[in-house]
């Protein structure tokens, strides 16, 4: 089956070159299938169990079957895609020539690997108008020439010698015009008259010919055309294992054929009979582009299509009929997903890797970039798992960028639950990609499941509507009432009610068969509390029989059902020995013993609890109800014997661990079975149930095990602040063993306890054996919440504890961190020793701005930040003299004369260096900080970053005011683009944007007078990344070119000198002829240049003396030479390319400022 699946798609894709196409390849399937074709300008007349469909502009479908037992408010189960995909369309005037070639002007559709479409044999398809001349009419027809008619030549290798080491670079409008033919060959058919009445010669007459000849008409009755190149070479399947589908337009045409197979598979007559709902695919154009249009996703189409349906089955106004369709429907938007690339795994997330063959996948981006959510992620799964098909998931890398599809824009639209999917494939947007043989089949089956199973799994999933009985802890199966009529698909005067029960059940719907099982085991206790052994026989029966029927339906459903028909029959046995009246005596206890419920929990209306009476009371009860037998007795029939022995039993403290014990031994229903529910003699419905207690949890491999029961959170104790910390209000009589599982129950807390999140997660480290890990928190929240306040309000008065704890000394009112705990002495220093040492080194008072700012912050300035440096003078400097004399001018001497740099003779406080890396830019700054004795600020962007949302903005405040303390001071930012990018409207994080918008306020004055003996030089390699606001701050921009030959020279025989010194035997003409070939070197490439042939002699010589051990002394080795040089410029290749050079340079022109000496030209543009 699955290589006919495969061969089928291989088939509609041959057929189906353009999405006109493919929506009549699509429409001739629907017809064949007793499909009935709509027009959307006429009135509708739509019947249950019909079959339609209906396209706008020819290159969109939609189809659709109603279900047999349709009803006002049924749900849509739509599966989504898209017809088009990345091509060259033809431009409305094609015409082009260049040199001797005739070309066709195309221009680009969507995003496509455009490099791909070199070398391929090309022809054109799509749609033409053309006017008919006998009647008069205008046409819409199809043509497709399937020969290879164009082609885009590629550059030869010798022409474009760095094409495999820099890439391809297509420019479309230059290089990816087809050539039709040559102007001589073209010149011999040409017949400039043909066509020109038409389209008045925007297209040429051999074009025009072609598709004239395969439409079967004249060239001047062509009015217009939508046409696009095509890839002539079939779709063919191929791989070692034939397990592979090569061919274009996989993407989206896959999801094309799979959800239209799908959707034939769903709507037989006898899938259709007594079905509810609308089963539709909708197939949209121009995804690739935005979906912006009359067919495409974020157009009208999509909530036409389900008004309009909706509204013909209900001639009658049905209250919110449009709305209601739409909550109770679900959309699949089904586009292909990006399969494990074998030779570029590191562009996959690791843990999300979808591989061919693997099933679909399931789409996922916390951006919205996928609509897919926690709910339509488990509904897609589970309605795979119930046809066996596997399903994967994927989410793209943190670090890079995510597409989309229809999914978001058909959610926004519609307001309907939607999931995106795709079926996984290698090559995505190339002319031929890939995809797996097997996935074609896992797409059609797993899409044939949605449309069948769906609504009935919508029933068993509640998530709105129910907020009083669902927003509480997980269990297995949420505790609602499973009979409500909203769940009904239908009005509640077309709710069948089986002859056995006197409760409504809808049938199908899961929850209600569940409900069902309830009433039967309700009403088994109640038969044989009195003795009715046969009729309790009947409804396990029953039970069991119901069981059996739902097990049958999923692997999953058959699991979780197992133990429970296991229960069943163990309790059938039972029931037989009652019957025969047999005693059970499995739990080792007296003849008679007894397990009284009463309720414990008087004051607070509880739950019940079990105590033991007297040898008495047992008598008494065994007597009242005439029909207890045995330890094995169920918990209605001993309810029922309270009243008789009230009277002789003594109230106690329950012992809780002694009485599940008991329970655990003689309860037929497992450990500590709930209460039987009572019921009056008039009562026929079933409330509210919770079917948790029903089955319990499920654990893998160990069966059924009791969840936790939910109880309503309990309010915390009110206190007050001068009090300190009272003990949390929390049930002392609640037992531990009400914990049951695989961990200890000694470290859990009652279940009826509030559990903060941090308390949750000290938990689950202390059943791995892990220390807390919210101690720190904990021991600043119990110093600091006894004394501290928030507004007008004590923190005690309302059970809130803030997250973090403030401290009693500062008096600032900030809140303060987990790990810092305040300065609590007053006449104390404000910070470290250390700290202190470094902003008051002789015992001079710290700034106000500074003791104001958060303490950490100040530290982490000061202590991470703060760096003071050796001394680095201009002369070990090599080069660079119009950058050293800018600098000095602009930072040296205003920070040591600054009485003479004042008013119109200020100098901005404000520097960027730009200019290929490693040309010496950081070595400038250091330079600047040693010359003027300035405090010397290097940070980067992760020194100004935090987890913590806010900080940002204060370490760049405190940074300033630090640096202000501290002046004369120069703060050098390396790196700065990666600081202060351009900001963004989309895509960029609201902490982030806030962090660069402060560093931009205290950069335009830099938080103080004029006065301020304060620089900022920011260094790059990358300027025209920074914000505008960001450059206009640093208005003196120097360009740091690669050193000249003679600053080579220099630095040559500077990195041979350093230190010890190097030997060397290289003369004027050695040095010569190596700045002459490391043209284009760095500064730093110059350095390991250098280091690597200084290495050469230490290598021979190793080489030599491997055998004999000890030390090489420095002077046994030989002195290096110029072939050295150029061994080791093998190894050391230049790190700034040839277009790197010249974009600095042209930056330079236009921002950068130039040589201002006295002895310059002047600049030519102010003659």
């Amino acid at each position: 089956m699955s290589d006919a699946r495969a061969r089928g798609l291989v088939d509609y894709l041959n057929a189906s070159w353009t999405p006109y196409h493919a929506v009549k390849t699509s429409c001739d399937a629907l017809i064949a299938n007793g499909f009935t074709e709509l027009d959307e300008r006429e009135a509708w007349s739509l019947t249950p169990g019909g079959r339609y469909f209906y396209t706008r502009n020819a290159s969109a479908v939609v189809a659709f079957a109603i279900g047999g037992g349709y009803g006002p408010g049924d749900g849509f189960v739509v599966i989504g895609a898209h017809t088009d995909s990345p091509c060259p369309k033809l431009k409305p005037t094609s015409r082009s020539e260049s040199g001797d070639c005739v070309r066709v002007g195309v221009q680009p559709y969507g995003g496509g690997l455009w490099h791909t479409w070199f070398d391929r044999d090309l022809g054109v398809a799509g749609r033409v108008v053309v006017r008919d001349k006998t009647s008069g009419r205008v046409l819409h027809r199809l043509v497709r020439i399937d020969r290879a008619i164009c082609r885009i030549p590629t550059l030869a290798i010798h022409l474009d010698r760095g094409v495999n080491t820099e890439g391809m670079k297509v420019n479309f409008q230059q290089h990816m015009a087809p050539v039709l033919a040559t102007k001589a060959k073209a010149e011999g058919e040409k017949n400039e008259d043909e066509g020109k009445a038409a389209t008045g010669g925007r297209h040429h007459p051999l074009l025009l010919r072609m598709i004239a000849d395969e439409l079967k008409c004249e060239p001047e009755d062509i009015v217009d055309f939508d046409l696009q190149l095509c890839d002539t070479q079939p779709s063919a399947i191929g791989g070692a294992q034939n397990e592979f589908i090569y061919s274009g337009r996989l993407d989206n045409l896959a999801s094309c054929y799979t959800s239209l197979q799908a959707l034939l598979n769903a709507s037989t007559d006898d899938a259709l009979a007594g079905a509810s709902g609308v089963r539709m695919i909708m197939h949209f154009d121009h995804e690739e582009v935005g979906s912006e249009s009359t067919s495409g996703a974020a157009g009208a189409m999509t909530t036409d299509a389900i008004k309009r349906i909706a509204a013909a089955l209900n001639p009658n106004a049905v209250e919110g009929l449009d709305e209601r369709t739409r909550r109770a429907s679900f959309c699949v938007s089904s586009d292909m997903a990006h399969a494990l690339h074998p030779n570029y795994t590191d562009r996959h997330e690791p843990a999300h890797t979808p591989k061919l063959h693997g099933g679909l996948v399931i789409k996922h981006n916390a951006n919205q970039r996928y609509a897919t959510d926690a709910v339509t992620a488990f509904m897609f799964r589970e309605l795979g798992e119930r046809v066996g098909v596997p399903v994967q998931e994927f989410v793209v890398k943190s670090d890079m960028g995510c597409g989309s599809t229809i999914g978001p824009i058909f959610s926004t639209r519609t307001g309907i639950r939607t999931v995106d999917v795709g079926a996984a494939q290698l090559s995505m947007h190339s002319i031929r990609e890939v995809c797996g043989t097997d996935d074609v089949e896992h797409a059609i089956k797993h899409f044939t499941s949605t449309f069948m199973n769906f609504l009935d799994l919508d029933r068993t999933f509640i998530v709105d509507g129910a907020v009083g009985t669902l927003c509480r802890p997980c269990n297995l199966y949420e505790s609602t009432d499973p009979t409500r009529a909203r769940r009904s698909p239908h009005p509640p005067s077309r709710v069948t009610r089986p002859a056995s029960s006197s409760a409504p059940l809808l049938m199908g719907d899961t929850a209600c068969v569940l409900a069902e099982l309830v009433r039967c085991r309700r009403d088994v206790a109640r038969c044989r509390a009195d003795g009715e052994h046969t009729k309790a026989l009947e409804l396990l029966i029953r039970q069991r029989d119901l069981l059996q029927r739902q097990a049958e339906r999923s692997t999953a459903d058959a699991k979780v059902i197992a133990p429970i028909v296991e229960k069943i029959d163990r309790d059938m046995v039972r029931v037989r020995g009652e019957m025969r009246g047999v005693t059970n005596a499995e739990n080792g206890g007296k003849k008679g013993e007894l397990t009284k419920i009463v309720d414990s929990e008087s004051a607070r209306g509880g739950a019940a609890e079990t105590r033991r009476g007297t040898t008495t009371a047992t008598t008494a009860a065994t007597t009242t109800t005439g029909a207890v037998e045995g330890d094995r007795r169920s918990v209605g029939a001993v309810k029922s014997a309270v009243p008789a022995v009230k009277a002789t039993t003594t109230a106690r403290v329950v012992d809780f661990k002694a009485v599940d014990e008991t329970l655990a031994k003689c309860a037929s229903w497992g450990p500590t079975p709930p209460p039987i529910v009572e019921l009056d003699e008039d009562e026929d419905e079933l409330g509210p149930v919770d079917l948790n207690r029903q089955f319990g949890g499920v654990d893998a491999g160990k069966g059924l095990k009791r969840q936790k029961p939910f109880d309503p959170p309990v309010v915390r104790e009110r206190k007050s602040p001068s009090r300190g910390r009272k003990k949390q209000n929390v049930r002392d009589d609640e037992p531990a063993s009400r914990w049951e599982g695989d961990r200890d129950a000694a470290v859990k807390p009652p279940p009826s306890r509030f559990m903060s999140a941090g308390e949750r997660l000290d938990l689950e480290n202390a059943a791995k054996g892990l220390p807390p890990a919210h101690a720190q928190y904990r021991a600043a929240k119990e110093a600091n919440g006894a004394t501290r306040s928030y507004g007008g309000r004590g923190r005690g008065r309302g059970g809130f504890v803030p997250p973090y704890g403030g401290g009693a000394g500062g008096g600032n009112g900030q809140r303060m961190k987990p790990n810092q705990t305040g300065n609590d002495d007053e006449d104390g220093p404000p910070f470290s020793e250390a700290v202190m040492q470094k902003l008051s080194p002789n015992g001079e008072p710290i700034s106000e701005d500074i003791l104001k700012l958060d303490r950490e912050i100040v530290e982490r300035v000061v202590s991470e930040i703060l760096d003071r440096h050796e001394s680095v003078d201009w002369e070990s400097i090599a080069g660079l003299e119009h950058p050293k004399a800018a600098v000095q001018e602009l930072a040296v001497w205003p920070m040591m004369n600054p009485e003479l740099f004042v008013g119109a003779r200020a100098v901005p406080k404000g520097l960027l260096l730009f200019g290929p890396p490693g040309t010496g830019k950081t070595l400038i700054g250091r330079a600047v900080a040693s010359q003027c004795g300035a405090t010397f600020f290097s940070i980067s962007a992760s020194s100004l970053t935090s987890k913590w949302i806010g900080e940002g903005e204060k370490m760049v405040r405190a940074l300033f005011a630090v640096a202000r303390h501290l002046s004369p001071a120069v703060i050098f930012v390396d790196e700065i683009d990666s600081l202060l990018s351009a900001r963004k409207s989309d895509g960029e994080h609201e902490s982030s944007r806030r962090m660069k918008t402060e560093f931009l306020v205290q950069m335009d004055g830099l938080g103080g007078g004029e006065n301020d003996r304060l620089l900022l030089i920011g260094a790059t390699n990358r300027p025209q990344e920074l914000d505008d606001g960001a450059r206009r701050r640093m208005p003196k921009q120097l360009y740091i070119p690669l050193p000249c030959a003679a600053a080579r020279r220099d630095m040559i025989l500077r990195t041979l000198s350093v230190g010890k010194g190097v030997a060397h035997s290289l003369t004027d003409a050695d040095l010569d002829m190596i700045c002459e070939k490391t043209e284009g070197y760095s500064g730093s490439d110059m350095k390991h240049l250098i280091q690597e042939a200084a290495r050469a002699p230490v290598r021979e010589t190793f080489q030599k003396v491997k055998d004999v051990p000890g030390p090489v002394s420095p002077s046994s080795l030989r002195p290096i030479v110029l072939a050295d040089v150029r061994r080791a410029a093998k190894q050391v290749r230049p790190s700034v390319t040839r277009a790197d050079v010249i974009f600095h340079e042209e930056w330079n022109k236009q921002h950068g400022a130039l040589t201002a000496g006295a002895d310059v030209d002047d600049d030519e543009s102010w003659d």
